[in-house]
């Protein structure tokens, strides 16, 4: 579609408009030790407003892992919602060249 097709698109249909904004964070799930880092401390300052949910591990939040229902809004979640999680361990996974195969 051409640009000018595109444009008269969205003037066309609102539900098409992209967003001012991509990200409108409103809540931030985050494991407590996070204020412990100035990158941590950073962020939280940038949306001083969000809710903040202290959560034990940032793979333990049922409200955004395994609820099925969740599916159909998860676009708007990924642009209300930051997860701030601590990296425990120096594991690396192996590149798997079946998954993403590259030119070495």
């Amino acid at each position: 579609m051409p640009v000018r097709g595109l444009r008269q698109a969205l003037d066309q249909d609102p539900a098409m408009a992209l967003p001012k904004q991509l990200l409108d964070i409103q809540r931030i799930y985050l494991e407590p030790a996070i204020e412990d880092y100035a990158r941590g401390r950073e962020i939280l300052a940038k949306y001083p407003d969000a809710e903040r949910i202290p959560v034990e591990s940032h793979w333990k939040i049922p409200e955004l892992h395994g609820n099925e229902g969740s599916a159909e809004d998860w676009l708007a979640i990924k642009r209300a919602t930051l997860v701030l999680g601590i990296k425990k361990g120096l594991t690396m996974r192996p590149k798997d060249p079946t998954i993403s195969p590259c030119c070495d």
